[in-house]
C-alpha cells in the first residue's frame, strides 16, 4: 500500500500498535503513517520531541529538547 512518498510493507495491523520513531520535528510523519495504517494507535512512543508543543499527534517522548524558535 502507498500513499504520497511513504509505502507500507508487511501487513497493516490488525490489532492494536504503537509506532515508535527516533525524532519528530513537525509530526507530519507520523501522521502520514497514521494515516497510511488508516486507524489510530494506542499511543506514539519518540526518543526526541523538538516540538514547541505536544499536539497532532500527542507523543511519549524520552527527551524533550527545549523549543528555541526560528
Amino acid at each position: 500500500m502507498k500513499t504520497g512518498l511513504y509505502e507500507l510493507r508487511g501487513e497493516v495491523p490488525k490489532y492494536d500498535y504503537i509506532p515508535i520513531d527516533d525524532v519528530v520535528t513537525t509530526g507530519s510523519s507520523l501522521l502520514e503513517a497514521i494515516a497510511l495504517i488508516g486507524t489510530e494507535p494506542m499511543k506514539t512512543i519518540v526518543v526526541l520531541d523538538k516540538r514547541p508543543e505536544n499536539i497532532n499527534p500527542q507523543v511519549i517522548s524520552i527527551f524533550k529538547l527545549p523549543y528555541l524558535g526560528s
